[in-house]
């Protein structure tokens, strides 16, 4: 993961995001896959499939980082 106040250029600096990462994330913030999954816009299903490992669409892997690389909240990204 990108240190705090990583600022990317293009989509192609960020190296995908892991199903390890995924958890990682959905742990820090203490949510279920299935809350997790729905503050991040996703279906319960797609949360399944990222944590089973399959690809992690870049838009959701970057929102994913700024919430933890800003250490933001529940509250303040829902």
């Amino acid at each position: 993961m990108p240190p705090r106040g990583y600022h990317a250029k293009s989509a192609s600096d960020y190296p995908p995001m892991t199903a390890a990462e995924y958890e990682a994330a959905r742990e820090l913030l203490n949510l279920n896959g299935v809350n997790f999954a729905r503050l991040l816009g996703q279906s319960w299903r797609n949360g399944q499939r990222f944590q089973a490992g399959e690809p992690i669409p870049e838009t959701v892997a970057r929102l994913i980082r700024t919430i933890v690389n800003n250490r933001l909240s529940v509250d303040e990204v829902g």
